[in-house]
Formats: C-alpha cells, sequence, structure tokens
C-alpha cells in the first residue's frame, strides 16, 4: 500500500472520505479485496485481505 496519484491504468473508488487506487491488471487477480483499519498493542495499521 502506498499513497499514490492515479494513473489512466487505475481505476479510483471512493470509499467513505477515502480514495483507493487499484491497477486494473492487478484488480483482475482479486476480484474482492477488504480493507480495514486495525488497533494493536503496538497501534494502528490498515488490513488488507484479498479473496480469490
Amino acid at each position: 500500500m502506498a499513497q499514490d496519484e492515479p494513473k489512466d491504468d487505475d481505476n479510483v473508488y471512493d470509499i467513505g472520505s477515502v480514495k483507493v487506487v487499484v491497477n486494473k491488471k492487478i484488480e483482475g487477480y482479486a476480484s474482492n479485496v477488504d480493507i480495514d483499519y486495525e488497533s494493536y498493542e503496538w497501534g494502528n495499521d490498515y488490513v488488507i485481505t484479498t479473496h480469490y
């Protein structure tokens, strides 16, 4: 995961107040992706899970 500006070969999704940019080629490999924000003892972080 990285902060990036959308390019011509990307799809952009507005999820709440967050824009998610996914490369079209990569998106074809995982039709369902979950992005969660979790709290842990050591801090907070995003968790990305793909489902084939």
